[in-house]
């Protein structure tokens, strides 16, 4: 059975009578020794952590000489060694790939605010006119060209305004879960994690009665030689409760750890979190900028983000493309190679904050590829003459240039140098590839001469 000897279980208990002094000798004899049993008990006890480090030592084949050190090495090893595929290793790289796969996930949401609201924006600002209400409903709910009812137009500037407030949280998120799966990768990489983790258990074990100390660090040690499914004590029984480590990690005090390892998140994407808010709030409401009012903190960032919004989705009018696009008709597609490519940089090109110089950004020649014909609902092809290829090029080259302060390779090389010409014109072309799939499948940009092609030097609108 479950000893009941020592600490608070170790009850005291003496029939207590008041007819002769001779009860007060029995009493102190008895209180005499039980002292020395708890004495006995207490040094028994102290005198474990000796067989702590041989089973430590046999656990996991190594000849530490100091309880202490054989201690943190051994939840190093219980965490990292025995469970490495259930512990907080291979949980920290899972959330780093899951991150990952999450921020380019919205990054691409966010590109396709962009594309709706490039889409919606030209048909309404040019009246909406004929060349672009076929790209408009493609941006619209596929139910909102009514015959009755509101119509395409109101349902235009309602999306297009949702595009434009949705694009924020989507370019803000995808630039969060990639800030923590590098830091939770780095924290991996480092080693850090094993020796934080270490030293939490071993501060709690420090903080323990000897009794509690015997029966927890006894629970690792059999958890470990009975193969217990994982680190958490889930084969303990119930019974013995009380001597379960606290929580030390989970996937929330996981992230929490990481942000020490996370690079910072750059303003134009931080810009659009709640976090970013509150900070300006305590800052600007507080203490000698205290004559400040909350709701003027607010207009402020919602100030600020409009300003950042407006930068990467309103393309200016010298980086549109207006004209000059000329075509030839191979097969079933139309083929030009556009020449004379440039952007003019005002602010700096990927959105950032901050008044840069002018910056003239020379392209290499491109080739696109647009398809002449689409189906009708029925599958058949319908030819498309030119002019619907170049409003798909203009269309297509706004998202991309707008797509650029969404390039993670370009941000990543923003963050050490200004990118090349050359770099820009490859990230460019990427881009052009990427909204032609929403626009035309089958269309494709590529750097260089394309064969048979008529030659293009564009007219920019500015």
């Amino acid at each position: 059975g479950r000893p009941r000897c020592c600490e608070s279980r170790n009850e005291f208990n003496f029939p207590l009578t008041f007819n002769s002094f001779s009860i007060l000798n029995q009493l102190d004899s008895q209180i005499a020794a039980a002292r020395r049993a708890r004495r006995k008990v207490d040094e028994w006890l102290k005198k474990q952590e000796n067989t702590f480090l041989k089973e430590i030592n046999r656990q996991m084949g190594r000849n530490y000489t100091s309880f202490s050190t054989a201690q943190r090495e051994y939840f190093k090893f219980y965490e990292g060694g025995k469970y490495g595929n259930l512990g907080p290793i291979a949980r920290s790289r899972e959330l780093s790939a899951k991150n990952g796969v999450w921020s380019k996930n919205w990054r691409e949401t966010a590109r396709t605010h962009i594309q709706d609201y490039t889409n919606l924006n030209n048909w309404i600002e040019c009246g909406y006119c004929t060349e672009y209400y076929g790209f408009a409903l493609n941006s619209l709910p596929v139910n909102s060209d009514y015959d009755s009812g509101p119509g395409p137009r109101f349902y235009a500037n309602s999306y297009r305004s949702s595009a434009y407030s949705s694009f924020g949280k989507a370019f803000y998120t995808s630039g969060l879960n990639k800030s923590r799966s590098v830091g939770l990768a780095k924290m991996v990489n480092e080693g850090n994690i094993l020796k934080k983790i270490s030293d939490l258990r071993v501060a709690d074990y420090r903080r323990l009665g000897w009794q509690a100390k015997v029966f927890q660090m006894s629970a690792y040690l059999i958890s470990s030689n009975t193969n217990c499914r994982t680190p958490q004590f889930s084969c303990l029984p119930s019974t013995l409760s009380e001597y379960k480590p606290r929580l030390i990690w989970n996937d929330s005090i996981l992230l929490n750890w990481s942000k020490e390892y996370s690079p910072v998140i750059p303003r134009i994407q931080f810009v659009f979190s709640d976090e970013y808010m509150q900070q300006q709030i305590n800052l600007l409401t507080t203490g000698s900028y205290g004559v400040w009012s909350r709701q003027t903190i607010i207009d402020l960032v919602e100030r600020e983000r409009k300003e950042v919004a407006d930068v990467i989705l309103k393309i200016p009018e010298e980086n549109k493309i207006c004209g000059g696009i000329r075509w030839s008709a191979i097969g079933d597609a139309n083929y030009t190679m556009i020449t004379g490519l440039r952007l003019i940089s005002r602010l700096p090109i990927l959105g950032q904050l901050g008044i840069g110089p002018t910056r003239v950004i020379n392209l290499p020649n491109i080739c696109i590829q647009i398809p002449n014909f689409d189906y009708d609902s029925n599958g058949n092809e319908i030819r498309r003459p030119s002019h619907v290829s170049t409003t798909r090029l203009k269309l297509a080259w706004e998202g991309a240039v707008n797509g650029l302060a969404l390039d993670e390779e370009l941000i990543n090389i923003l963050e050490k140098r200004e990118p090349t010409d050359a770099e820009y014109g490859a990230a460019m072309v990427k881009n052009l590839n990427l909204v032609f799939q929403g626009l035309r499948l089958g269309s494709t940009a590529s750097l260089g001469y394309c064969r048979g092609a008529r030659i293009s030097v564009v007219r920019y609108c500015n």
